[in-house]
């Protein structure tokens, strides 16, 4: 059996725990328990992740794009698709005043976090992958 890295292990605890919190929210917005409000809330994080998650992955497809142009309209994108997302179910969820505002704040702060971590991750595994094929042009000569 492969034996599992730390990395692999939190991947599940947290895969775990999203599927976990997204099921138990489920059931007590079917069930009559808590407010709609509060249970959107978190379904609302749960859309932002997956909206910044994939998001961040068009990178493998638009690599040749100079990283700032990329970058930039990696965040324009989302926060389109968060924005606009909110917009329209603004007749369903009545979208208090200043909610654009705080939605805006809210996911930006995250977001720049997880894309500073995404970037400098795929960095330092750039500069791997270089000094791997420096060592190996070295060693056949």
């Amino acid at each position: 059996m492969k034996k599992r890295s730390l990395k692999d292990i939190g991947l599940d605890i947290c895969v775990s725990y999203t599927f976990i919190s997204i099921g138990i929210h489920l059931w007590e917005m079917f069930s009559g328990y808590g407010t709609l409000k509060g249970h959107m809330k978190v379904f609302s994080m749960f859309f932002c992740t997956i909206v910044a998650v994939l998001i961040l992955s068009l990178y493998q497809m638009l690599e040749d794009w100079p990283p700032l142009i990329l970058i930039i309209f990696q965040y324009v994108l989302a926060m389109a698709i968060i924005l606009g997302t909110l917009y329209l179910l603004n007749p369903i969820l009545e979208v208090a005043p200043g909610g654009y505002q705080d939605m805006w704040r809210s996911f930006t702060i995250i977001y720049v976090i997880g894309a500073a971590v995404y970037y400098i991750e795929i960095y330092l595994s750039i500069k791997r992958q270089n000094k791997w094929l420096k060592d190996a042009k070295q060693s056949k000569v």
